[in-house]
C-alpha cells in the first residue's frame, strides 16, 4: 500500500497529528514515522503512546 492508501483507511486526521486507528505492519518505526510523517522522521523522539512517552522513554526506561 501507498501512503495515501495507509491513510485513507487506517488513519484519523487529528490536527496536528494522525492517529493510526489499526495495526498496520512496517519494517521498522523509521519507515512507518515516514508514511505518516510524510518525511524521514527519527521514530525514537517522533512516536509517541497515548500517556504522550516517546518510544525513547517507553523502551529505554529500564536502562536508566
Amino acid at each position: 500500500l501507498d501512503r495515501n492508501e495507509i491513510m485513507r483507511r487506517y488513519s484519523e486526521d487529528n490536527g496536528d497529528t494522525f492517529i493510526l486507528t489499526e495495526n498496520v505492519p512496517f519494517k521498522s518505526p523509521n519507515k512507518a514515522g515516514r508514511i505518516i510523517k510524510g518525511q524521514s522522521v527519527n521514530a525514537w523522539l517522533t512516536w509517541k503512546n497515548k500517556a504522550g512517552q516517546t518510544m525513547d522513554e517507553v523502551m529505554r526506561k529500564d536502562e536508566a
